[in-house]
């Protein structure tokens, strides 16, 4: 069984659950059922549905389903007797929230400054200054292809989205499910932290001591990366049901945070001849500068928006021509991921 309350789409799972009764009226139920009763082992059974066999409690269907599914049908079987077989119906949902993300990968954190040791002379030593993040790569740029599918009496959405390192594709209902498309710049990486000062040194025949070092600057934050360019083809029946179900974002990347500032260095101590109660506290009071803290860093600059969105709305003729020349590029991108696939496994043996 499974809980009604909730709904299965493409992209989501269901868990599912079971409650056996033996031949001395003993009940067993799975481990997701909140109950006294004596447990069952999900390993003892196998589930079938669209032609696959698994060993586990949830019914999952993936995002890309190439046909539209009114329900899955759910085979049961106990392994240590096969002819011990449940069967389960579970009504699929087209209506439900996706994202289809294009986004560039955020930047790299930048390496922190060193921290100074030692003394220069008798004056502390400067902490290092943090380095630069590197910046967040673009967002992709992307082609969308939407087209309708009629089911009966409903009008689906059949989008597929691809660009030079992805391809993704999904069903969906326009009216309840919703499509967001995120082609934005990853975010700059961080500044790196500054190093801190080291202390001054502590003099007793002089009457001053060392000056402490001072602390490294952070490092600027780095620039975010530019928001991907989207194109959609479009068929005329679609096209009525584009903006109130599918939306785009192709903004650009926030600018990373600048580093933390180093720590100041101390100054050192004129240290007192004697352990008297005055000479401790002269010796205290007797201190060199410290050094001063380093420059917190800047935040990167954004990255640029996407353009404005390419939305060609195709006839039917001009339809059936990209669809075409679209597929044909797509079998060649997957025989060359194929290949790099086969020359990766060649290089790892």
């Amino acid at each position: 069984s499974y809980d009604t309350s909730s709904y299965l789409s493409p992209g989501f799972e269901i868990p599912l659950s079971i409650e056996a009764t033996y031949t001395n009226n003993e009940v067993y139920t799975s481990k997701n059922i909140i109950t006294n009763k004596r447990r069952l082992n999900w390993n003892d059974f196998t589930i079938t549905y669209l032609g696959k066999t698994y060993e586990q409690n949830f019914v999952h269907i993936p995002t890309s389903v190439k046909e539209v599914y009114e329900e899955v049908k759910v085979k049961c079987v106990y392994k240590r007797n096969p002819k011990k077989v449940a069967y389960l119906s579970i009504p699929i949902s087209y209506k439900a929230p996706y994202v289809f993300k294009f986004n560039g990968e955020a930047g790299e954190k930048g390496f922190d400054g060193d921290n100074a040791y030692g003394n220069n002379g008798r004056n502390g030593k400067d902490g290092g200054d943090g380095f630069r993040g590197s910046s967040g790569s673009d967002g992709q740029d992307v082609k969308m292809f939407i087209t309708t599918l009629q089911n009966e009496n409903k009008t689906l959405l059949k989008v597929k989205a691809v660009s030079r390192i992805n391809n993704k594709s999904l069903i969906f209902d326009p009216i309840g499910g919703k499509l967001l498309i995120q082609s934005n710049g990853g975010r700059g990486g961080k500044g790196g932290k500054g190093g801190s000062g080291s202390g001054g040194e502590d003099e007793t025949d002089s009457d001053s001591a060392g000056y402490g070092g001072d602390g490294g600057d952070g490092g600027d934050g780095g620039r975010g990366g530019d928001g991907g360019e989207i194109t959609v083809y479009i068929d005329k029946e679609a096209a009525d049901y584009f903006e109130k179900a599918i939306e785009i974002q192709n903004k650009g990347g926030e600018g990373g945070e600048g580093g933390e500032r180093g720590r100041k260095g101390r100054g050192g101590l004129v240290k007192t001849e004697g352990k008297t109660l005055l000479g401790a506290i002269l010796s205290q009071a007797i201190r060199g500068r410290g050094g001063s803290k380093g420059r917190e860093g800047y935040q990167g600059e954004w990255g640029r928006d996407g353009g404005e969105i390419r939305y060609k709305v195709l006839s039917l003729e001009r339809k059936e021509k990209v669809f075409a020349e679209f597929a044909k590029d797509s079998k060649k991108k997957k025989k060359k991921k194929e290949r790099n696939v086969k020359d990766k496994d060649i290089n790892t043996q």
